[in-house]
C-alpha cells in the first residue's frame, strides 16, 4: 500500500486554481482510494475519530472485487463506526480500479 499526500489547498477550492502533480503507476488489480477528511475526521458517539489508520486497515483487509463494493465497505464500516453519532462534515469516497 502506497499513500499520496496531499500537495496543496483542497481540489477546486478555487475556480482559478493551479494544483501540483503526482504521478503513480497502478498494475492491474491496482485501487486508488480518495477522500475526503470528512471521512477521517468522523466521529463516534463517545467522540473517537475514524482516522486514517483505520481507513488504511479497512482498505488493506478489504476483499471486495469492485470498486463500488469498496466505496459500499468504507461507507459501511463509517455508519457502523459512527452508531449514530451526526456527522459534521460532508462524506466523499471515491474509487479507481485498474482492470486491465
Amino acid at each position: 500500500m502506497k499513500e499520496l499526500g496531499a500537495t496543496g489547498v483542497p481540489l477546486g477550492l478555487f475556480c482559478e486554481g493551479v494544483y501540483p502533480t503526482q504521478e503513480a503507476e497502478m498494475a492491474c488489480g491496482d485501487t486508488l482510494l480518495l477522500y475526503t477528511d470528512g471521512v477521517s475526521e468522523a466521529r463516534s458517539a463517545n467522540e473517537e475519530e475514524y482516522g486514517v489508520e483505520r481507513l488504511k486497515e479497512l482498505v488493506a483487509s478489504s476483499s471486495a472485487p469492485t470498486a463500488q463494493a469498496r466505496v459500499t465497505a468504507c461507507m459501511d464500516d463509517l455508519e457502523k463506526f459512527r452508531a449514530g453519532a451526526p456527522l459534521l462534515d460532508d462524506l466523499t469516497v471515491m474509487v479507481i480500479r485498474r482492470i486491465g
